[in-house]
């Protein structure tokens, strides 16, 4: 009886193990999903700016003002 009581109790322990480990794989995979997107949220801000300076640079009040310019450096 001792033996089978034994027993039961290392069983239940080796599956309550299992299941903490596949649980500690889960909030790992959550956490990694969590870092990947902040990055990702990251890295579309800045081509997000990267596209507003780029509007701007190209921006026909930029260029005719870098024309004006040329053209001044050009009569001299």
């Amino acid at each position: 009886m001792t033996k089978k009581i034994l027993c039961i109790i290392m069983t239940f322990t080796l599956a309550a193990l299992a299941l903490l480990a596949i649980r500690q794989e889960q909030i790992n995979a959550a956490h990694t999903i969590v870092e990947n997107h902040r990055e990702m949220v990251r890295l579309q801000q800045q081509i997000e700016q990267i596209r507003v300076d780029i509007e701007i640079a190209t921006s026909p009040e930029t260029l005719d003002a870098q024309t004006v310019e040329l053209v001044h450096h050009d009569e001299e």
